[in-house]
This record gives structure tokens, sequence and C-alpha cells, in this order.
């Protein structure tokens, strides 16, 4: 399991660097809120669902409303963002 999750954030940091310097994403959001989901929503990062009771984290970037994420993907978009900070 620990190898499979390995590779898999991997492969998310190669994406979502890509994505940021493409601009297709915005940097990762500097507060975020954490609850358990209460209804179904689409990771900004990854486009999967977060199901109901998973951790859900919601931040409000650039001004585009509120954004809901998995813990992994908002830990790895913000390692990509600092990475990719001048």
């Amino acid at each position: 399991m620990q190898e499979s999750t390995e590779h898999f954030e991997s492969h998310l940091y190669a994406d979502i660097r890509k994505w940021l310097q493409r601009g297709s994403l915005a940097p990762a959001p500097r507060m975020v809120r954490v609850s358990k989901a209460t209804s179904a929503q689409t990771c900004v990062v990854c486009q999967r669902v977060i199901r109901l009771g998973e951790m859900l984290n919601e931040s409000v970037t650039n001004g585009r409303g509120s954004e809901s994420v998995h813990t992994l993907c908002l830990r790895v978009w913000v390692d990509a963002s600092r990475a990719l900070e001048p």
C-alpha cells in the first residue's frame, strides 16, 4: 500500500506542478477549513469525488468562491506551489 501511495503522490505532484506552470490551477490556498463532507464534492485538484464522511478541505482561492480538495491533494498542491514561488 505504501508503495502505491508514493507512486500516486509522485504522479500527482508532477501533474499539479504542470498545471500550476500552465496557469490551469491557481497556487494553493493559504488557509482552509477542515470538516467531514456532508455531501459529495468534487476535488478541484484530482477531479475525483470526496465522499460523504471523508475529510473535506474547503478554501477560497483568488476570489473564485469555495473549492473542495482531498487532504492528500491539498498537501501535494501546497508543496508544488511553494516549490514554484520566487
